[in-house]
């Protein structure tokens, strides 16, 4: 049996977008009032303001619902059309298009990372793209002052690139672990380099349009 499941947190207020009906497959109406009651609970406890939810098991859905608010000022609720901030979903994203460019033979895991992105500054110690993939690269994390930092719009991935290629890393590739964005960012721009395309189009036509999504 494969289950999937989805869960989107509300990061920021937004519009709602038209009302759609939720699922609640009787064979699981058990697991899905416990759920759902931990869901209500998350509002509470960790003031989430809104969020929708979708579980499948083989490839069917059996429950799909929002819970709370799209916007809480204007007490308009979240459902299934809510528009969300992702995240640090976008990871699993590109390792999905990382997969695929490696299962097509267009990219390899244990390749130096840099070789896809030569205007990255070689550092002390070089890094795979396995190691960006698997957070073991010493790609720094960002910090405090990045997120008070003005700018929020950067015109390509490369340019991007220019808020941390000059920073050190936190230690030699593949002897430590540590959750970093920034390694992800880069990990962007590999594919890039790879596919020769701009990230975003290359997961639009390789990945979001062949899933119907």
């Amino acid at each position: 049996m494969t289950i999937v499941f989805f869960g989107y947190f509300l990061a920021s207020t937004c519009a709602n977008g038209q009302s759609q009906e939720s699922v609640k497959d009787p064979n699981f109406i058990k697991s899905i009032d416990v759920a759902g009651e931990y869901i209500d609970s998350l509002h509470s406890v960790w003031k989430v303001p809104g969020l929708s939810i979708t579980v499948s098991v083989n490839n069917k859905i059996v429950w799909s619902e929002g819970f709370g608010y799209a916007n809480e000022e204007d007490r308009i609720l979240a459902d299934l059309n809510t528009k969300f901030r992702i995240g640090s979903i976008s990871k699993t994203l590109t390792a999905i298009g990382l997969g695929k460019l490696i299962q097509e033979g267009k990219l390899s895991l244990d390749e130096n990372a840099l070789n896809y992105v030569p205007e990255f500054p070689e550092k002390r110690y070089p890094f795979t793209v396995r190691h960006l993939a698997t957070h073991q690269s010493g790609i720094p994390h960002y910090g405090l002052g990045d997120l008070l930092a003005n700018r929020d719009h950067y015109s390509s991935v490369t340019q991007s690139l220019e808020v941390f290629d000059r920073r050190k890393l936190k230690f030699e590739p593949g002897t430590d672990f540590q959750y970093s964005s920034y390694g992800y960012v880069l990990l962007s721009a590999v594919i890039e380099g790879a596919t020769g395309m701009p990230y975003l189009e290359y997961m639009k036509n390789e990945v979001f349009e062949p899933l119907g999504s």
